[in-house]
């Protein structure tokens, strides 16, 4: 259950939030009173939204505080980073000298593996415990790789000096129709979540954001500027007919998206180099985090 901020009183001297029960549950008392102790290094002020969560493995309901804090962080750098996001590959990001890849293997096989548990446990009227335990379970998992991956994005950024990333907005392709597999594809594609994991994390850092429609990215040139659909030989292939760049498709995309924002087009001396065609691929790992894969000795 979730309180917004007219449904709020927060007793700033006594260290309590009185929560509005509204018109429908109303039994005597008209709103619900808790007591908080705040960490010592924590504010709790301008309430923007009260959050009530039931946690499962500790079996008991908890309170999240969303409060809003100005942050007046400077910006790293003036270089401009583009992010391209996809279902396969969750995030390619493309700087001026450098390009990364994040491959989505760690959320299709936590897919794979926690939707047949659920399947395979559901009951005859609803879910059975071990079947919701799976679904949460997969949740909780993603949620955490979003979080990390949209965190190491930003660090990355404030080490390549990075004060404008710019992030394609894909938004409007789950309009069409892409088939039942694609279509199941994209129902579980969480890319809106991502966008915003991103911009809040990069904005902590003074790093600006952009999020203009990616439409026409992925065929077009990010050297030449050339137009051409069948230049995407494969998924992750992209070779440009006009000036025989070879590039990985989505590292091609990312930095057209990074493009958008600047002054001059296509060509640009720094994006003719070998990191288009060989990105560094960052693989996730539940207990190092983000970390690019070992190269072969």
């Amino acid at each position: 259950m979730t309180w917004k901020k007219n449904g709020i009183r927060h007793d700033t001297k006594h260290d309590r939030i009185r929560l509005s029960k509204g018109k429908n549950h109303k039994d005597g008392r008209d709103f619900i009173l808790c007591e908080y102790q705040a960490p010592p290094d924590a504010e709790v002020e301008n309430i923007r939204q009260v959050r009530a969560v039931y946690t499962t493995g500790k079996g008991r309901w908890e309170l999240h505080v969303v409060c809003e804090v100005e942050i007046n962080a400077a910006s790293p750098g003036e270089n401009t980073a583009g992010v391209d996001l996809g279902i396969c590959n969750p995030a390619a990001v493309a700087f001026p000298d450098d390009a990364l890849l994040y491959p989505g293997n760690t959320l299709r096989e936590d897919k794979h593996y926690f939707q047949q548990a659920e399947y395979q446990t559901a009951g005859d009227h609803g879910p059975s415990q071990k079947a919701q335990w799976a679904r949460e379970k997969r949740g909780r998992r993603k949620d955490h790789f979003l979080h990390a991956l949209s965190k190491d994005i930003v660090e990355r950024c404030v080490n390549h000096d990075v004060g404008t990333l710019v992030v394609g907005d894909p938004s409007g392709v789950d309009d069409d129709d892409w088939g039942r597999h694609g279509n199941k594809r994209l129902d579980n594609w969480a890319y809106k979540r991502l966008m915003n994991l991103i911009d809040y994390k990069a904005r902590e850092r003074g790093i600006e954001v952009e999020m203009p429609d990616e439409r026409g990215t992925s065929s077009s040139c990010s050297v030449c500027g050339h137009k051409d659909r069948d230049s995407r030989v494969e998924r992750g292939l992209w070779k440009c007919d006009r000036c025989g760049v070879v590039a990985h498709g989505d590292v091609n995309g990312a930095d057209n998206i990074r493009q958008e924002t600047l002054t001059v087009t296509p060509p640009l001396g720094d994006s003719g180099n070998g990191c288009l065609a060989q990105p560094r691929v960052i693989h996730f790992s539940r207990t190092y985090g983000f970390q690019p894969r070992a190269t072969a000795e």
